[in-house]
């Protein structure tokens, strides 16, 4: 397994080290997908979305080490239901983040009372090559 590659600008800790506004190689860290979800009661859809786009993206982009935040809004197979992806450098910047015990939502102040129901989970990026299946030509 090769971890992702991959150089970012930062201006925070990046594995305990202090970072300036420089370009820092990521070359043996792996970077961590974090995928939040959340279910909303539909009748207050604006006011979350409204917070949702502004409190809850604003918090994630702004702790060190946040590589990425994007939302993800709902289709009719789920139409309460949002997403939220963020990638992180590493676990170090998860804890600073959400604390030890990273693997529970982070609700921002003025969220709280939105989610009926939520879950978080988190995955390594792994970009080794897929291993293509042989051509059928050369199995003759």
């Amino acid at each position: 397994m090769r971890w992702s590659r991959l150089a970012i600008a930062s201006c925070g800790m990046v594995s305990g080290l202090a970072a300036s506004c420089s370009t820092i190689s990521l070359a043996s860290l792996p970077v961590i997908i974090r995928i939040f979800r959340v279910e909303i009661d539909p009748t207050t859809r604006s006011a979350f979305e409204a917070g949702f786009r502004t409190l809850s993206v604003d918090a994630v982009k702004q702790a060190p080490g946040n590589l990425s935040c994007d939302i993800g809004m709902p289709t009719r197979w789920a139409p309460n239901t949002y997403a939220m992806i963020s990638r992180w450098c590493n676990e170090d910047a998860l804890i600073t983040f959400a604390g030890p015990e990273w693997n529970t939502p982070v609700i921002p102040s003025g969220m709280e009372a939105f989610g009926k129901n939520c879950s978080v989970e988190h995955y390594w990026i792994d970009d080794t090559p897929a291993v293509e299946p042989p051509d059928a030509m050369d199995s003759r």
